[in-house]
């Protein structure tokens, strides 16, 4: 909406046909999209305006490279926007070991640090413009078998969620739901 042809690479098999055809529908300009390992990418002269990445850097433990691979796509100028879930937070850690730990294992905690974030993309040239928490409280869990007990406590924690969105500020890294980084490219790299 804001004029972006949308280019993409994912291990999805419909990344080729159905997603951009789906993209087009909604309204959108469509580039490439690539069924490929984004890590076997060579960035080349593949260079981009903005640049995001939502909930991806979390599920390796070489995030620090994978950060660095989507500096080199973004062009002098460019924007990066990095995100991810916040399962650091104190209480976002407590309750997925407690009711989501299949989840959480799938997930490198390490990764989860924007503020290590910006640092690495400041030294590839970029201005941070945000790097944080975001979100009031929220809450969500995986499909996996859980007890009664642990089956109850989710369906209180997903009432009580609406009264805590209202008390709560946005933005605390101890129970926040998400992480992010928002940058400007300021030297072409």
């Amino acid at each position: 909406r804001k004029g972006y042809r949308i280019n993409g690479i994912d291990l999805f098999s419909g990344v080729e046909n159905e997603l951009p055809g789906w993209l087009r529908r909604q309204g959108f300009e469509t580039g490439n999209f690539i069924k490929g390992d984004f890590i076997r990418l060579i960035p080349g002269q593949l260079k981009f305006d903005f640049v995001c990445s939502h909930g991806f850097v979390e599920h390796f433990i070489n995030y620090k490279e994978i950060i660095l691979k989507h500096t080199q796509l973004v062009k002098y100028g460019g924007y990066l926007v990095i995100t991810a879930p916040n399962f650091n937070g104190i209480w976002q850690n407590k309750l997925h070991r407690y009711l989501d730990m299949e989840n959480l294992n799938r997930h490198v905690l390490e990764a989860m640090n924007p503020i290590e974030w910006a640092q690495i993309v400041k030294a590839e040239g970029f201005e941070v413009i945000f790097s944080g928490y975001f979100g009031v409280f929220d809450f969500w869990v995986d499909v996996e078998k859980r007890n009664y007990f642990k089956q109850r406590l989710i369906k209180f924690i997903n009432r009580i969620s609406p009264i805590l969105k209202k008390i709560l500020p946005d933005g605390s890294g101890e129970y926040s739901p998400y992480c992010g980084l928002i940058a400007k490219r300021l030297l072409d790299g």
